[in-house]
């Protein structure tokens, strides 16, 4: 490091003044000018570096290597080679004047340079409240390290003011190349996916002079899902009966969840660990869709699907997507079409005995009305016979009344015959009565088989109905049974 020190504080040592302490290699010790307001005097108060407006207290300091005479005023200078340490070199006024034009000329460029860097770093603080809402990170560097950091929501390691580029990375690419470089930055770098975002400064803003630093933006590399969360996650779990509960997580952690006002897994917030989650841990190991079905005492049954999310650019895991829904209801209904089954399937059991048993009555009804139509066609034959019984009576009491005539014309001789007619004619009389009593006893009881006849077809017929009917209502309870089953595939498929 060489020690220098300046006479004059006017435009030319002002220039030299901050131009030599913006370069490391060189250490201002100090400035001197009669006038204690001279532009150099200010910056070198406000720099930090010793003022003196006696040139023989400036000379008096140790280890003086190069006095820069930047008056042009030849008493100033015959006092300064006067004064020197015998060690120093002395610059004088016309070299100090080259060097002072080139200062100037490079101080130009600097400050437009510096001019871009500025508007840049001005406006950052306003971009990343208006754009940082997922993250991102401003900055400005020179051609070795960050000269400025910005940052809102994302957090890079070794992205610091003062911190030096990494070698071989994109922003030396951007500066060796002279081009803007627009990247992605893999996780392995920083500990997350980044978009990068770097374009060159030019000195003097002339792409054809060398490049003197840049500018950039670093956002995070988000997946999609994740990042368009907050829009869809509301219209998935609000449309869930019950409710749900969704997350997105990264490798590790919870980055974005949200719960319905009916169900909230209010444990699980941004930042909690998941790699010990049941489905999170699976769907990380198999990179695979997993869906698990649990119940405790606090959320009841419950249904856990978890989504593996890949990188659009390298393909690789990131995150999952997981979504919670209840399903009391679910589960209810699988009970209640559960017992369901069984009640249908009991009925269908007793309804199949009621057929056979009306089946069997039926076809004893049938039976019988047979059997009364048979003891109707037998009163019909006695009608007949008792029919014939009253003829014979009736022809026999003709008989007996001429035979009585005649044995009263015979006589004494005929009183026996007399007797015997008579007796046929009593006989026939009885015989006629009984025939009488027996046909009305038949007419009462042909009115009383009609009766039965006439019960017994409404019997078979309502027996008919009744069977008929059963069957249709075994069908329909077998139906039932078939839509109970079907209710319960159903549930449990909900």
């Amino acid at each position: 490091m060489t020690n220098i020190v300046i006479v004059g504080g006017g435009q030319g040592g002002t220039t030299m003044l901050g131009a030599f302490n913006l370069i490391e290699e060189f250490n201002v010790m100090g400035i001197c000018d009669v006038n204690t307001d001279a532009p150099g005097m200010k910056l070198a108060r406000e720099l930090g570096i010793p003022a003196f407006h006696d040139m023989a207290e400036l000379m008096q300091q140790q280890g003086i290597e190069v006095i820069i005479e930047a008056t042009g005023v030849p008493k100033v200078r015959e006092i300064a080679l006067a004064l020197k340490p015998d060690e120093a070199t002395m610059v004088d006024s016309t070299v100090a004047n080259v060097m002072m034009t080139f200062m100037e000329g490079h101080e130009a460029v600097l400050k437009k340079s510096r001019s871009k860097k500025l508007a840049f770093q001005t406006s950052a603080p306003f971009l990343i409240q208006t754009y940082g809402k997922d993250g991102v990170l401003y900055f400005t560097s020179n051609t070795e390290s960050y000269d400025f950091v910005a940052e809102r929501n994302l957090s890079i390691p070794g992205l610091k003011k003062g911190e030096k580029l990494v070698s071989g990375g994109n922003i030396e690419r951007c500066i060796s190349s002279r081009q803007p470089v627009t990247a992605f930055v893999s996780r392995d770098v920083y500990g997350v996916n980044l978009q990068l975002w770097v374009v060159p400064i030019f000195e003097d803003d002339d792409e054809s002079r060398p490049v003197c630093g840049t500018y950039g933006v670093f956002t995070p590399q988000m997946h999609p899902i994740e990042k368009a969360f907050d829009i869809f996650a509301p219209i998935v779990i609000d449309s869930q009966p019950e409710g749900a509960w969704a997350c997105v997580t990264d490798m590790e952690k919870i980055v974005a969840r949200r719960g319905s006002d009916k169900f909230d897994l209010k444990p699980l917030q941004i930042g909690t660990v998941m790699t010990k989650h049941p489905v999170v841990k699976r769907v990380l190991e198999t990179a695979t869709k997993y869906v698990s079905d649990t119940k405790d005492n606090t959320y009841g049954y419950c249904r856990t699907t978890g989504i593996p999310l890949f990188d659009d650019n390298t393909n690789e895991l990131v995150g999952i997507f997981a979504l919670t829904v209840p399903r009391n209801l679910a589960s209810s209904l699988q009970e209640m079409s559960v017992k369901l089954k069984e009640a249908t399937n009991e009925m269908a059991n007793i309804m199949h005995e009621i057929a056979n048993a009306a089946g069997e009555i039926n076809n004893t009804g049938a039976v019988l009305a047979e059997r009364i139509q048979a003891v109707k066609d037998n009163a019909d034959s006695i009608t007949e016979i008792v029919g014939f019984t009253k003829s014979v009576a009736e022809q026999t009491k003709m008989l007996g009344l001429n035979a009585a005539i005649e044995a009263a014309r015979a006589g004494e001789h005929g009183r026996g015959f007399g007797v015997v007619a008579e007796e046929i004619r009593k006989l026939s009389d009885e015989s006629k009565q009984t025939a009488d009593q027996i046909g009305k006893q038949i007419i009462e009881i042909e009115n009383k088989v009609k009766d039965a006849v006439s019960a017994s077809s409404t019997t078979l017929r309502q027996s008919e109905e009744q069977a008929a009917a059963t069957q249709e209502v075994t069908a329909a309870v077998s139906s039932l049974a078939h839509l109970a089953d079907q209710l319960t595939d159903l549930a449990s498929n909900l």
